[in-house]
């Protein structure tokens, strides 16, 4: 393996974890509106730790996340040729161009993480400041990829939506995936399973069709020709992303449309959760594609 695909790999690989924390912060605040909205009895306290344990996780992820873009950025600029220091870490963070891009999305992984452990004892005041965190997250998330390149913000505003709707969508279905067996465990387990898969089926209309337009107008800004769809590393990526936004998508439609309005017993509870499980998959692997996507140069960089 070469220094540079190293690189590539130690980069795409960071932005992915970033992702991951972002989508699972993003999953434990809106399920857990999506659960309020029911006005079911509060009987539900271990759905509401498994909540804030989600939360947890991903905002320890986002500031490991954080570091390891920092280090990864730092092998970029001196690893290929020296070892990563301390005084190189502190110059690629501190006194560099991304550097200064990097430092709000590093300073609001540290405020996150306090936010979310404050929700434990003052769920209010914690679950709000975090979604406002989240919010501010995922406008910081852009400012070190190929949105900045342009003296436009146009691109950059488009990033945050289509960041968010990705959010939206794949962080709610992995929670709920996760909360799927508390929330049936009581006697109307199944009512309530098909109450917040039919709030979560309308949220995710909307994220995938912002997602959908997000990511026509992001081709439009990054894309030439339509022969770099397929001669070019970035085209041929954005391809396998293409492609696995329709599968992720195909599969959540299938639940939308077939397995849904049939969630009244254990067997189309379970065939659900097995579809979804497929969906969570594809998602990821779309979340991974988007990663490696930021660090590949765009075609006219070429």
């Amino acid at each position: 393996m070469t220094n540079d695909t190293l690189s590539l790999l130690q980069l795409s690989l960071a932005r992915w974890c970033t992702y991951l924390g972002l989508v699972g912060l993003t999953g434990s605040i809106i399920v857990r509106w999506l659960l309020s909205r029911n006005r079911w009895p509060q009987d539900n306290k271990s759905l509401e730790n498994t909540h804030w344990s989600i939360a947890v996780y991903g905002a320890v992820l986002l500031i490991c996340a954080a570091g390891a873009r920092l280090y990864a950025q730092t092998y970029s600029v001196f690893g290929l040729d020296q070892l990563v220091t301390l005084e190189s870490l502190r110059i690629v963070g501190l006194d560099s161009r991304w550097g200064a891009r990097w430092q709000p999305h590093a300073i609001l992984s540290l405020i996150t993480i306090i936010s979310v452990l404050m929700a434990k004892t003052y769920p209010r005041v914690g679950w709000r400041t975090t979604g406002i965190l989240i919010a501010a997250l995922w406008s910081t998330s852009p400012m070190t990829g190929h949105a900045m390149a342009f003296q436009s913000i146009l691109p950059w505003t488009i990033q945050i939506a289509h960041g968010l709707a990705a959010g939206l969508w794949v962080g709610s279905l992995f929670v709920i995936l996760i909360s799927i067996t508390r929330l049936t465990t009581s006697s109307d387990g199944h009512q309530r399973l098909a109450d917040i898969i039919q709030r979560f089926s309308l949220l995710a209309r909307v994220s995938v069709t912002t997602l959908i337009i997000t990511g026509a107008l992001t081709v439009w800004f990054y894309i030439d020709t339509f022969e770099q769809l397929w001669t070019t590393s970035y085209g041929r990526m954005l391809l396998v992303k293409m492609g696995l936004v329709i599968a992720t998508g195909g599969l959540g439609l299938y639940n939308w449309r077939w397995l849904t309005p049939q969630l009244r017993s254990d067997r189309s509870a379970g065939k659900l959760v097995q579809v979804a499980k497929l969906e969570t998959v594809c998602a990821l692997l779309l979340l991974a594609a988007t990663a490696l996507l930021v660090h590949l140069a765009m075609p006219h960089d070429l």
